[in-house]
């Protein structure tokens, strides 16, 4: 062997599981190896086989070494791109943003002119509408006026009519009224023509009666036969007759003059009655006629106010005419405005679609990727763990679960002694109590507590001999032994203490293995990630990716330690703070030397073609990496003690 090869400590996890060579003879196979073989030739034979190794392992690392540096290059190719990518991307964000802002300050600009104009619109059309308002005001008087008007026509319409019936009432009552005068004249003539015939019946009757006076006289001896001769007379009826008629005569007299009088009487109430109704009339004519002069001033008003109404109409269509062409016009701009921003919304919502189908066929990649990721994963977890580190896993998970059964044991052992110092006392008060009545060492085969019992089931022998013992003692010296007991209990306090403190212990490895776990996960996942993008291509997944971090140092303890290697984080997990800080120091080391950070130490142990492996300085010194191989034995031995 030579001996500038770095050795590396065989407790150490690191250390590479020795390959048999198909030429190297294996110890359980004695019919390969020669009989018998001098100690120049087994020492050649090894030599050989040394070189071949070396030689082989040489060029892994050189295939490594190229790997890494192709992989470098394209890391570096891809970090050009993805700033140029997006250095593009700011300029092209940033222009959208200040074509974006332009057209939201013009469309701003002219939203303000339009909201101006609008306002302007709006005093131009309350103007217009007060002036209609006060149009309307003025037709409504006018339309007030005009039915004022045609109502004075219809009153002088109705007054006409009752005129005329009014005036044929008049002609009735003095065609009445001649008929009346014609009648009393006739009345009269009827007496006139009654009175001459009266004068001469009268004068008859006085010739008659001059005629029969002297035979009245000769034969007034015989009265009853003059007058049955008288009545058998013609002359006497005819007298008799007259008699009747002047009584008929006076009769018709006085009928016809009460009739006079009744004429004149309703001759003089016609009268006054037409009379009357004539100033009636007279009066309703004169009023009519001033209500017609005053519906003529107001139909001249009328007709000045309707001609101004009419131009003010006229003026208003004109306007409203001009108004409607000129929304017609605004209409027209906001359709093609309208139809503009609709065909915008359409591109934008053909365009979000798009985007959509994208995001849709992205998704399905991505979760293709991390079902392909997790399968990775754990094909890397399998590949990950070496031997030593499976060994280290089931010696860690052998050393848990042997402190767990110690500290269940220990649990076991406290409940029972406990128990069994509670029965023990409970007795030993009895008997201290009935001092008397009890007989020396007979104590324990007398009534055993339920407590003594559930200890006898663990340590029957030494259960019973330490009860003997304790009774004896409680007997003998009862404060002795109450010390006695509060030390037992002080005793088991402590050991609860520590066990409660193993236990602690226990959960916090156990938190940190979960941690070195889940950072070789995260780390696992960043190369499937790598892998499954095409940035880098790996075989079995050995060449690891790592971070170069010139002046790492300086930057954030907790953010340093975060972003530190495996080795160095589980080293600092386990150590005390006060040692972190060389920790940070090997770390930046690390980091300026471009030191891989995972656990496989051989690729640090031999040389590459410059690109890859330890530098030169660190091969002429081999501190720092027998410092790192010590802190990970002392890690392993500070984990096996807990």
């Amino acid at each position: 062997m030579d001996n500038s090869e770095p050795r590396v400590a065989p407790g150490s996890p690191t250390a590479p599981a020795p390959r048999p060579s198909p030429s190297t003879p294996s110890a359980e196979d004695p019919a390969a190896s020669p009989p018998v073989l001098t100690p120049e030739e087994r020492l050649q034979a090894l030599e050989s086989k040394t070189a071949k190794w070396k030689a082989a392992v040489a060029a892994q690392l050189n295939d490594a070494a190229h790997k890494n540096k192709k992989l470098r290059e394209e890391l570096r190719t891809v970090r050009e791109q993805t700033e140029s990518a997006l250095s593009a991307l700011r300029l092209q964000l940033t222009e959208e943003f200040n074509e974006r802002t332009a057209l939201q300050r013009e469309e701003l600009a002219e939203r303000t002119q339009q909201a101006a104009l609008l306002r302007e619109e709006k005093k131009v059309m309350a103007a217009a509408h007060e002036e209609e308002l006060r149009k309307a005001r003025v037709q409504l008087r006018e339309v007030l006026q005009l039915e004022v008007e045609t109502e004075y026509k219809r009153k002088e319409e109705q007054w006409e009519k009752e005129k005329t019936a009014l005036q044929t009432r008049s002609e009735a009552k003095e065609t009445e009224l001649a008929q009346a005068e014609h009648e009393c004249e006739m009345l009269k003539m009827r007496l006139s023509r009654l009175g001459t015939q009266y004068e001469e019946l009268a004068s008859l009757l006085q010739l008659t009666e001059g005629e029969n006076r002297s035979p009245q006289l000769q034969a007034s001896g015989n009265a009853n036969e003059a007058a049955a001769r008288d009545e058998r007379d013609p002359a006497r009826q005819q007298c008799a007759v007259n008699a009747a008629l002047t009584q008929q005569i006076e009769s018709i007299k006085a009928e016809l003059q009460s009739k006079h009088q009744q004429t004149q009487f309703l001759l003089g109430r016609a009268k006054r009655e037409h009379e009357a109704e004539k100033a009636q009339l007279l009066r309703e004519l004169q009023l009519r006629e001033e209500e017609l002069k005053v519906a003529h001033t107001l139909l001249k008003q009328v007709q000045t106010e309707s001609s101004g109404y009419l131009q003010s109409v006229s003026h208003a269509q004109t306007e409203k005419q001009a108004l409607e062409q000129r929304y017609a016009a605004k209409v027209a701009t906001l359709s093609e405005q309208l139809t503009e921003r609709m065909r915008a919304v359409d591109e934008a919502q053909a365009m979000n679609k798009r985007l959509q189908e994208q995001l849709h066929t992205a998704q399905k990649q991505v979760a293709t990727l991390e079902e392909e990721s997790t399968m990775r994963e754990e094909a890397f977890h399998s590949l990950m763990l070496s031997e030593d580190n499976k060994r280290l896993v089931m010696e860690l998970q052998k050393a848990v679960q042997t402190a767990r059964d110690d500290a269940e044991e220990w649990k076991m052992q406290y409940y029972t002694t406990m128990c069994s110092l509670s029965g023990a006392k409970s007795e030993t008060e009895e008997r201290v109590g009935d001092a008397s009545t009890l007989p020396e060492g007979g104590g324990g085969d007398g009534v055993p507590s339920s407590s003594a019992t559930a200890a006898s089931k663990m340590s029957e022998g030494r259960n019973a001999n330490s009860s003997h013992t304790v009774l004896a003692a409680a007997v003998g010296n009862p404060q002795a032994w109450y010390e006695q007991l509060a030390a037992k209990e002080s005793s088991l306090e402590a050991q609860a203490a520590e066990l409660e403190h193993k236990a602690h212990l226990l959960e916090a490895a156990e938190a940190k293995l979960n941690d070195m776990r889940r950072y070789m996960a995260n780390q696992a996942n960043l190369l499937l990630r790598q892998q499954s993008s095409g940035r880098r291509e790996s075989d079995n997944g050995s060449s690891i990716v790592f971070r170069e971090g010139e002046g790492a140092g300086d930057e954030d303890p907790d953010r340093d330690m975060l972003d530190a290697s495996p080795i160095i984080r589980t080293a600092a997990s386990l150590l005390p703070f006060s040692l972190h800080r060389p920790l940070r120091t090997l770390e930046g080391h690390r980091r300026r030397l471009n030191l891989p950070g995972s656990f496989r130490f051989m690729s640090c142990c031999f040389s590459g073609n410059g690109t890859s492996g330890a530098p030169l300085r660190l091969r002429r010194t081999s501190f720092l990496l027998v410092l790192m191989v010590l802190l990970f034995a002392g890690m392993l031995i500070i984990m096996r003690a807990v």
